[in-house]
């Protein structure tokens, strides 16, 4: 338990350290409760951490008792993740605290957050860059649901991510 509960800080350090310039070994991504174990992460944090995360060969830690939770949206996401990234963008972030990172994949834009903190984090995001509509998800109202919104990326767009929670949206 107690490494489960140093999760959602040490994952929001990594994006600035392990992650910072190159692939890591990392396998993110587990929606289904672990026996024995009091899971902190919310299902965001742990979908944005397949944005967030690269390595070298990307595989999830989730169980199809786990993925079969999960709506299809989420699942279709997934399944629509790029092997590689054409581009990868720093959007806001602290090491320890939280980060959000954009990355490209042919003209489809995902950016994806969470939050290693006990507390919400609203911010205001400069996405400019991408200037679309597109989709949100995020943390639902328990732990392990979802939510899936219309979001528009300008010059502050505003999201709030739960404590230990996270988020990815898409924009094609």
């Amino acid at each position: 338990q107690p490494g489960q509960d140093a999760i959602a800080p040490h994952a929001a350090m990594i994006p600035f350290t392990r992650n910072l310039f190159d692939p890591m070994d990392f396998t993110p991504l587990a929606f289904g409760d672990i026996p024995n174990i009091k899971r902190t992460t919310r299902n965001g944090f742990e979908l944005a951490e397949s944005v967030l995360f690269v390595s070298g060969i990307q595989h999830f830690a989730e169980i199809p008792a786990g993925m079969a939770t999960a709506p299809s949206y989420v699942k279709q996401t997934l399944q629509n993740l790029p092997r590689s990234w054409d581009d990868s963008k720093y959007v806001d972030g602290f090491p320890g605290q939280y980060a959000v990172i954009a990355r490209r994949a042919g003209k489809t834009w995902y950016v994806a957050g969470f939050n290693g903190g006990d507390s919400d984090k609203t911010l205001s995001l400069d996405l400019s860059f991408i200037a679309k509509h597109g989709k949100l998800i995020s943390d639902g109202a328990t732990e392990r649901a979802f939510v899936q919104s219309d979001i528009t990326a300008n010059k502050s767009t505003q999201i709030t991510i739960k404590p230990h929670g996270g988020f990815v949206a898409t924009f094609k």
